[in-house]
C-alpha cells in the first residue's frame, strides 16, 4: 500500500498529510465489513437476520457521528459489536410489545434522541476532532435522528421497525454513556 500512496504523491494526486487520515479510513472500512459480515452470519444461524439488518441500517450512520464507547483493540471492538448488535436483535421481541403504548414508546423515543444530540459527539482520543469537525458531527447527527425519526412516524404500524428505532437509539445513547464514564475515570487516575 505504500507503494501506492508513494505513487499517488509523486504525481500530485494526494498531500503527504493525508496519508495517515487515508489509512485510519481503510482500516476503519476494513473492520466495519468485517464486523457486519460476522453479524449477518451469526443472525442468519440464530433466524434473527432481518432485526439485525434494520438494527444495521439504524446504527451504523449513527454511530459514525456520535462516537462514544470504543475498545482499546480491534478484536475486543470486533467481540463487543457483534455481540451488542445480536442482544439487541433478541431485544427487538422484548420492545415490540411496548409499541402498542404508542405516546409512552413514542414519548422514550423522543427523549433517547434529544439525549444523543445533547450529549453528541463524544470525541475519541483514537479519533480526534478539530472544532469545525465538531460542528459538522453534531450537525450529521441531528440529520440522522431526524430522518430516523421520520421513518419511526412512518412506520410506527410497522412495529418491528418502531422498536428497532428505539432500541438503536438506545444502544447509541449507551455507547455514549459509557464513554463518558470512561473518560471521566481516565481523568481521574490523573489528577
Amino acid at each position: 500500500m505504500q507503494s501506492w500512496f508513494r505513487y499517488l504523491i509523486n504525481n500530485n494526486l494526494l498531500d503527504a498529510r493525508d496519508i495517515n487520515k487515508i489509512e485510519y479510513a481503510i482500516e476503519s472500512l476494513g473492520l466495519t465489513l468485517l464486523n457486519l459480515f460476522l453479524i449477518l452470519i451469526i443472525s442468519r444461524f440464530l433466524g434473527i437476520a432481518g432485526k439485525t439488518i434494520l438494527l444495521i441500517v439504524f446504527i451504523y450512520p449513527l454511530r459514525s457521528y456520535t462516537g462514544g464507547y470504543h475498545a482499546k483493540t480491534r478484536t475486543v471492538c470486533t467481540i463487543l459489536s457483534v455481540i451488542s448488535i445480536i442482544l439487541c436483535s433478541f431485544i427487538i421481541d422484548k420492545v415490540i410489545f411496548f409499541t402498542s403504548y404508542y405516546s409512552l414508546f413514542t414519548l422514550v423515543t423522543l427523549i433517547i434522541a434529544i439525549l444523543i444530540y445533547r450529549v453528541s459527539p463524544r470525541v475519541s482520543p483514537n479519533k480526534p476532532l478539530t472544532d469545525e469537525e465538531i460542528v459538522n458531527s453534531k450537525n450529521m447527527v441531528g440529520l440522522i435522528l431526524i430522518l430516523d425519526l421520520v421513518l419511526y412516524f412512518l412506520f410506527m404500524k410497522i412495529r418491528i421497525v418502531a422498536a428497532a428505532v428505539m432500541v438503536s437509539f438506545g444502544l447509541v445513547y449507551i455507547l455514549l454513556v459509557l464513554d463518558k464514564i470512561k473518560s471521566s475515570l481516565r481523568s481521574k487516575e490523573f489528577t
